[in-house]
């Protein structure tokens, strides 16, 4: 979970920096920057923002399916631990 916690940390991070850096082509093509090597770089730019945020949402469907996962093996390792009580008196009964 933290792995995933962390690496989602880092995408939003690395989707920022990008965003950030579209943000100043955008100023530099304002400046008069050869246009078609800014409009090139302003999507190339946008393209990976887009692929960090579809990475990140699919992290955090990850995330939330371990999440449930973890809930239902807690729950289930509950159940399991009542049994084992229930089959260690009969078993103790069955031997007195």
């Amino acid at each position: 979970m933290a792995l995933l916690n962390e690496l989602i940390d880092k995408k939003t991070k690395e989707f920022d920096s990008i965003t950030a850096e579209c943000n100043k082509i955008t100023e530099a093509f304002a400046t008069k920057e050869p246009r078609k090597t800014a409009l090139e770089t302003a999507v190339k730019l946008r393209e990976q923002a887009e692929a960090g945020r579809v990475e990140i949402q699919e992290l955090l469907i990850k995330v939330k399916m371990l999440t449930e996962a973890t809930e239902f093996l807690a729950v289930r390792k509950e159940e399991l631990a009542e049994e084992t009580k229930i089959a260690e008196a009969k078993n103790s009964d069955l031997q007195a």
